[in-house]
């Protein structure tokens, strides 16, 4: 398996997210009150710019109800 940058797991995170997002049609304020993280971390995660932490990113997969791999890029719903 070659070897995944930086960027492309961002953008795969970012790509991720936003499906999500629209799936249960919650916005990124909702999610950000929601988690009690500040809107732009989410803009951020959402734009590829930041990737989540491994708490967030848990805290991610908890909330839509998926797996930390489906998040990340490596698996379908």
């Amino acid at each position: 398996m070659p070897k995944t940058t930086s960027q492309e797991r961002k953008d795969r995170i970012a790509t991720s997210l936003t499906a999500l997002l629209e799936r249960d049609n919650i916005t990124r304020y909702r999610l950000a009150k929601d988690l009690d993280v500040s809107p732009s971390q989410i803009g951020r995660i959402c734009n590829a710019i930041l990737a989540p932490s491994l708490d967030m990113l848990e805290e991610l997969a908890d909330y839509f109800n998926v797996t930390t791999d489906h998040i990340l890029g490596r698996t379908k719903p």
